[in-house]
């Protein structure tokens, strides 16, 4: 189960980029001697890691979407507990910075869905 908070998210979602942060960042100039200085440093707590959770399997109600929006939406939350899988925990926020930061896809498309219509979704965090 992975959840959000108290909101049950689909079990089906993959962390997409889970390997695609190393946590070092570093950036290369040369003297003008022609000798190359790199200067590295790493985020040890882990934070600034992106979190995109996504699959095409994964179905969630409008619902749920909405909570999701009405959590985005709301500039007072500083931060949530992102629970995954395999008990993992993270502190995490909305990357409001990569919009759209909810992505939802309806499985079939109505001009007037009800709540318990289903989508697929996308999710775009980060941990803090």
């Amino acid at each position: 189960m992975i959840t959000l908070d108290d909101l049950e998210l689909p079990y089906e979602l993959l962390w997409s980029d889970e390997f695609a942060w190393t946590g070092v960042s570093a950036s290369a100039q040369y003297s003008l001697q022609g000798v190359q200085h790199v200067q590295k440093s790493s985020s040890a707590s882990g934070q600034g890691r992106p979190i995109t959770l996504i699959s095409p399997d994964a179905w969630i109600t409008r619902a749920d979407i909405e909570t999701l929006y009405a959590k985005s939406a709301d500039a007072e939350t500083e931060s949530m507990l992102l629970t995954l899988h395999d008990g993992r925990t993270f502190n995490v926020f909305f990357r409001q910075w990569e919009p759209p930061v909810i992505e939802a896809t309806p499985i079939m498309k109505m001009a007037n869905p009800e709540t318990n219509e289903e989508y697929i979704v996308s999710i775009k965090l980060v941990t803090i």
